[in-house]
């Protein structure tokens, strides 16, 4: 094959290949909030409705209405914002046709945004677009009345699981007087359950100390009153051993009976009489 088969044969194979979709580009927003606590990662979604033209925000919305865009607010990263899409509308791949929004659930991506622009075959996020949209909307300022509100919330999933008293008493302590999604009773509640299950596990705990400091005490004093001639028998750990009986192998203790000889100090001295299953 000549040099201009060759090159006529990857030209063809190239132009029949899919252009892969670049990658939109990283989101400074999201970005800022890397640094922060989960906690105060936290958005505030807000609805921005296009009306012949005329952009107005609010706290509802239908995102299948394709004059509606979501975006969330974020308190901890300036109130700038980001689109608020399903799961997967970031990386949805653009298509002939994909610009239209249908009114099934969970449509709302990228490719049918009217925040994003077509560039360089891509859909890229247009910023200076949205920031006009959110100045115009007053959405910034309304979003900042419900901040309290969205803190609540996200310090409240900060601890909906937790067993830590210590977490869910702060939290108790600074929303005892503002609960709007009325948390606090239940989390009281837990809260004594989980003081109760600590309180047992503390009896229990003190309640093995003190079995384990008789049996060792009454152990001793066994110890002191043996004598030369008495019997003594003494229990290994329990062991595996195959059992003729139920014809399978069980745990079972050796057992070990002797008779003192001679005591010197702490130590007996036995001479073993008999070993045998218990």
């Amino acid at each position: 094959m000549n040099k201009m088969a060759v090159t006529l044969a990857i030209s063809v194979t190239l132009a029949g290949c899919a252009t892969k979709p670049k990658p939109h580009p990283p989101s400074p927003v999201k970005h800022q909030l890397q640094s922060l606590p989960i906690e105060q990662r936290y958005g505030i979604p807000t609805y921005l409705k296009n009306t012949n033209g005329t952009w107005t925000a609010s706290e509802v919305g239908d995102i299948n209405n394709p004059n509606t865009e979501r975006v969330k607010l974020f308190p901890k990263a300036d109130l700038k914002a980001d689109p608020d899409f399903p799961r997967g509308g970031w990386d949805t791949t653009c298509k002939p046709g994909s610009e239209v929004r249908s009114s099934k659930s969970g449509d709302y991506n990228r490719c049918n945004s009217q925040l994003f622009v077509n560039e360089d075959g891509n859909r890229i996020l247009d910023r200076s677009l949205l920031e006009r949209i959110l100045a115009q909307t007053g959405a910034v300022e309304m979003v900042r009345g419900t901040e309290p509100l969205w803190q609540y919330r996200a310090n409240f999933e900060g601890i909906r699981n937790t067993t830590n008293e210590v977490a869910i008493k702060a939290f108790i302590d600074t929303y005892s007087s503002y609960d709007p999604d009325h948390v606090i009773k239940p989390l009281q509640a837990r809260l004594t359950d989980i003081e109760r299950q600590a309180m047992q596990r503390r009896n229990y705990a003190a309640q093995e100390q003190e079995r384990i400091a008789s049996r060792q005490t009454r152990r001793e004093e066994y110890v002191r009153s043996l004598k030369i001639g008495d019997t003594v028998v003494v229990k290994s750990e329990p062991v595996v051993k195959y059992s003729e009986e139920v014809r399978t192998y069980v745990m079972r203790s050796l057992e070990y009976r002797g008779l003192i000889i001679d005591i010197k100090g702490p130590l007996l001295y036995v001479q073993w009489q008999n070993r045998g299953k218990r």
